[in-house]
C-alpha cells in the first residue's frame, strides 16, 4: 500500500525514443532510482521533467540497486514507449526510499503481468517491454546501449559524463 507522501502522486509516463536521437534524456543513477538531470527538445519528453526520479521502467524497478545495476536494468528495458514509474522532484527530496521501492514493486508486477497477458494474445504487439518480443528497431537500440555502456555510458553518440562530485552526488551521468 502506498504511503501518505506517495499515495496518488507519483505518476506513469511512457518514454519517447528515437532511432537516431534516442531518448534525448541526461539521467542520473543513485540508490532512489534514475534521476532526470536534463530533458532535451528532440525527441522530447511530456511525461518527464528535470529533477524527477525513474523509479521502474517496464517490468524491472530501479530502487535500492547500486548505479551500475540501475543503468544495466534500465537499457535492458529501454524501448520507444516504454512504460515508466515517475516520482516528480517535489516528492524526491522528502520520501523515504522504502515508499519507493513499494511503489516501483508494485509498478513493475503490475507491468510484468500486463506484458504476459499480451505475449499470450494472437495480435500482441511486437513492441513489448518483455525480452521475448521485441521489434529490430528496438533490439538495434538496445545493442546500442550495449555497446556505448562498453565506454561506461548508456548515451552512445553525444553523451556527457559527470565526474566524481560529492559523497551524495551520483557518480555519472548519462544522456539516453
Amino acid at each position: 500500500a502506498p504511503s501518505d507522501l506517495t499515495a496518488g502522486r507519483l505518476r506513469r509516463g511512457c518514454l519517447r525514443v528515437d532511432s537516431f536521437l534516442g531518448a534525448g534524456l541526461e539521467l542520473c543513477a543513485s540508490m532512489a532510482g534514475y534521476r532526470v538531470g536534463a530533458v532535451e527538445l528532440a525527441p522530447g519528453q511530456p511525461d518527464l521533467q528535470e529533477g524527477d526520479i525513474v523509479l521502474a521502467i517496464g517490468a524491472t524497478p530501479l530502487v535500492r540497486m547500486q548505479e551500475d545495476e540501475v543503468e544495466r536494468r534500465f537499457a535492458r528495458e529501454f524501448v520507444d514507449c516504454a512504460q515508466v514509474l515517475i516520482c516528480p522532484k517535489e516528492l524526491a527530496t522528502g520520501c523515504l526510499q522504502g515508499d519507493f521501492f513499494r511503489e516501483a514493486q508494485a509498478f513493475a508486477a503490475s507491468a510484468a503481468a500486463a506484458a504476459g497477458a499480451s505475449a499470450m494474445a494472437p495480435s500482441a504487439s511486437v513492441l513489448t517491454t518483455s525480452a521475448t518480443a521485441i521489434s529490430k528497431k528496438d533490439r538495434q537500440l538496445l545493442a546500442m546501449a550495449d555497446a556505448a555502456r562498453v565506454d561506461g555510458t548508456l548515451g552512445g553518440r553525444g553523451a556527457r559524463p559527470r565526474g566524481r562530485g560529492s559523497a551524495q552526488a551520483p557518480q555519472q551521468a548519462s544522456v539516453l
